[in-house]
């Protein structure tokens, strides 16, 4: 993957300040609406082994986001930042289950899969820090989840606040498109 733009590291370092410098009253609404639609869209796709991620109180859904998705589906697959660059899987029993990783982020405790394990849920719930309307993501500069999701089939479902889906996004041929976007006012196809 190659190294990423000035464009998209100043690109970046906007949509980060933007959300930090969010409203907390705002910044909860936006994250309850948020949950209250992805509880539906997950219901309408029968989406009951899914994978996601856990969001810091920054990113869309909050820290509340692992314990929702956790009472509504039967198999929940979080991430693990391996050395390499590569995403592994464990699966979220509960709190307890969950160890602090590589970046400071909480990460199943062992037994972890390879990304192949992905091919095999219902359904993909993507973190980003802005998406094109094409529905390119921008990620935070990695690659995991770009070198993660490459052929892979399973529906993917980008949350994002709905002032991030912008056209001005920079995108690059690596970049993978999701099926869905979901904001505070609901669920768009792409």
């Amino acid at each position: 993957m190659a190294t990423p733009t000035p464009d998209k590291k100043s690109f970046r370092t906007q949509l980060l300040a933007h959300r930090r410098n969010r409203n907390t009253h705002t910044k909860k609404r936006l994250d309850e609406q948020i949950i209250t639609h992805l509880r539906d869209h997950l219901r309408l796709h029968n989406a009951q082994r899914i994978a996601a991620y856990v969001a810091d109180e920054t990113e869309p859904g909050g820290i509340n986001l692992v314990p929702e998705l956790a009472a509504i589906v039967d198999t929940l697959w979080l991430p693990v930042s391996k050395n390499d660059g590569v995403l592994h899987w464990g699966n979220y029993k509960n709190a307890g289950s969950l160890t602090i990783g590589r970046y400071g982020i909480p990460e199943p405790v062992p037994p972890h899969n390879d990304s192949s394990i992905l091919h095999t849920l219902d359904m993909i719930i993507v973190p980003g820090l802005a998406a094109h309307p094409n529905g390119q993501r921008m990620g935070k500069g990695t690659g995991y989840y770009d070198r993660a999701l490459a052929g892979v089939s399973t529906a993917t479902t980008l949350l994002i606040y709905h002032d991030e889906i912008r056209t001005d996004v920079p995108t690059e041929t690596h970049d993978v498109t999701m099926t869905f976007f979901l904001d505070e006012y609901g669920t768009i196809r792409v």
